[in-house]
């Protein structure tokens, strides 16, 4: 994986001696660094490539905590995220916060966590003995700039002090130094997007190769973290049947099932401001030549046929490797449920069951 070393910080007035700050200073002791009264001082719109190089430390005042965003005519499942750093350094070519950051492109890293963790723990007081979902990979890779950010060193033992709180650090990167060195209880599931080796190389940029991160989710393992994987986007490519057969091989070889903590399964979507961005930063990319179709959430979409064909085979088999890893399909409706796994559509309050239950058999292990 590519190390990120920012041209530039700024650092807003607010937190400029928080924890966070002093540790990101202590990191970079020679980029140069600028204090600025207000975070609306870089909020604007601009170029992504020139913003990702900046390294914003300032203080959130918007929402801490949300339900993850649904869209119609879906199975929406009930986690929440926050959102403690907002775009990423990583450089996937098919990534939509290259459109949905537009107006504010800066990699910003938010220093005032308290904030977040009293939202949490706000939430599970209203919501006494219900197990809750919380993850931080809306906005970024949860893990990218762990060592630079130390910020699993504060959320991985507070959860594990929450009997019906559980977390879920998703990446590609293979930044697990500071985790490995935590007992998370079970409470902590972290979490890998995978891609056949071939996509990852040529459309995910600066991230970890595919086997390292095979490799990082085997040692998360056995540090006795749970683990979740996710299959999202599903990309089709010339003899991608073969890529994501390997891929599944290559799981199977390197991950205990029983430690799994679940399996999401998605395919290539993106809005209509993306493909734009995206070929005009990425001129290698060859993902957008399929043919895509808008769909009701406003999507582009591969046609439902080759959607299906795809989940159809990677459902196979991952349910020849383990039919007790929960599996589900992300942000897809009931029919395509039904025709990928050939049964009624669940409930989304029983897909969420299931995968709370899963947590607490995993945490109770």
């Amino acid at each position: 994986m590519q190390p990120f070393v920012p041209q530039r910080l700024l650092i807003e007035a607010a937190v400029a001696e928080a924890p966070v700050t002093r540790r990101i200073r202590a990191a970079f002791p020679k980029v140069p660094a600028e204090t600025l009264s207000s975070v609306q001082d870089w909020k604007e719109p601009g170029p992504i490539t020139p913003a990702k190089r900046i390294l914003a430390v300032a203080e959130h005042r918007g929402e801490a905590l949300k339900p993850f965003p649904k869209i119609k005519h879906a199975i929406n499942l009930g986690d929440y995220v926050f959102n403690p750093v907002s775009n990423c350094h990583l450089e996937c070519s098919y990534c939509i916060l290259q459109s949905y950051l537009q107006n504010n492109p800066v990699l910003t890293v938010f220093a005032n966590t308290g904030r977040f963790l009293d939202a949490i723990r706000a939430l599970a007081a209203a919501h006494p003995g219900r197990g809750l979902r919380l993850g931080t990979g809306e906005l970024s890779d949860s893990l990218a700039l762990d060592g630079v950010t130390g910020f699993s060193g504060e959320w991985i033992p507070f959860f594990a002090g929450q009997p019906d709180l559980f977390l879920e650090l998703k990446t590609k990167s293979d930044r697990i130094d500071q985790p490995l060195k935590l007992d998370g209880r079970g409470h902590t599931v972290l979490s890998w997007s995978l891609a056949p080796e071939e996509i990852a190389r040529r459309e995910e940029l600066k991230c970890a190769s595919t086997a390292r991160r095979l490799d990082c989710a085997r040692r998360a393992q056995e540090a006795g973290y749970p683990v979740g994987l996710h299959l999202d986007p599903l990309i089709c490519h010339e003899g991608w049947e073969k890529n994501y057969d390997e891929l599944l091989e290559a799981i199977a070889a390197s991950l205990d099932p029983r430690r799994v903590a679940w399996v999401s399964v998605g395919s290539l979507r993106y809005d209509k401001a993306l493909k734009e961005i995206a070929t005009g930063r990425f001129p290698q990319t060859k993902i957008f030549a399929e043919d895509f179709i808008p769909a009701p959430d406003g999507k582009l979409r591969y046609f439902k046929t080759l959607r299906r064909e795809m989940y159809r085979r990677v459902w196979r088999r991952l349910g020849e490797w383990s039919e007790a890893v929960p599996r589900y399909l992300c942000m897809e409706p009931p029919w395509m449920w039904e025709e990928v796994t050939e049964r009624a559509a669940p409930a989304p309050e029983t897909v969420e069951a299931r995968l709370l239950a899963r947590l607490r058999e995993l945490a109770a292990a």
